[in-house]
């Protein structure tokens, strides 16, 4: 058989097809699981003040025979079976029946912890994933940040090298051209690749007006 759990929902034991006919003891046994209490509660009896804990429900023998459409006797003996194979207690009185489901706050917590577990899990990854989401976007930054810094250094390498080479300005705008064209087509060039090509430019022409 397979583990684990399903949530039913308490408008179950109203449903026309749960209550349609007379109950098995499968589901005699679910609907008292329907009914115990999820927390403490205080009923009047009479001038009697009855505290209902939790896991257990206070219920009368008659109202169970007329539910499940059995006669007194048939629950008389069924509750004995649920006592001794240890899943109830019963606290009988004459004018009501308190039925306790035997460790039914261990299971509650056992299901809690479990749930916990996986609300605890969900955050962790969700968790991961917004730290993973600000590594990334820490990534970029840094990238951004350097490629700046990559440009603002070229930038002075290029004024530097312009300034040494002794560089008129319409030769420098027509570097820089050269240089932002061959960056949007093929590789950036570095500094000294210009000054490469500025030592192959020189040597084309003597004419120093030429160069120019």
């Amino acid at each position: 058989m397979d583990e684990g759990w399903i949530k039913i929902h308490r408008r179950l034991m109203d449903h026309p097809l749960w209550k349609g006919e007379k109950f098995t003891k499968g589901q005699a046994w679910v609907d008292i699981l329907l009914r115990v209490n999820h927390e403490e509660n205080e009923v009047v009896i009479g001038n009697q003040i009855v505290v209902v804990k939790p896991g257990q429900t206070l219920w009368s023998m008659l109202k169970m025979a007329d539910r499940w459409g059995w006669s007194r006797k048939r629950v008389n003996n069924f509750l004995n079976g649920l006592q001794k194979r240890k899943m109830v207690t019963t606290e009988r009185t004459t004018k009501y029946t308190i039925v306790t489901v035997v460790n039914w706050d261990v299971h509650q917590i056992e299901e809690q912890q479990k749930v916990q577990h996986k609300e605890h899990q969900r955050n962790i990854k969700g968790t991961s994933k917004e730290h993973q989401k600000n590594i990334n976007k820490n990534d970029k930054n840094d990238k951004n940040d350097k490629n700046k810094k990559n440009k603002a250094d070229f930038k002075n390498e290029l004024d530097n090298l312009f300034v040494e080479e002794q560089v008129s300005r319409e030769l420098k705008e027509a570097v820089v051209e050269f240089v932002e064209h061959r960056k949007a087509i093929k590789s950036p060039m570095t500094a000294l690749a210009v000054k490469r090509l500025l030592s192959k430019l020189h040597k084309m022409t003597t004419d120093e007006q030429k160069k120019d």
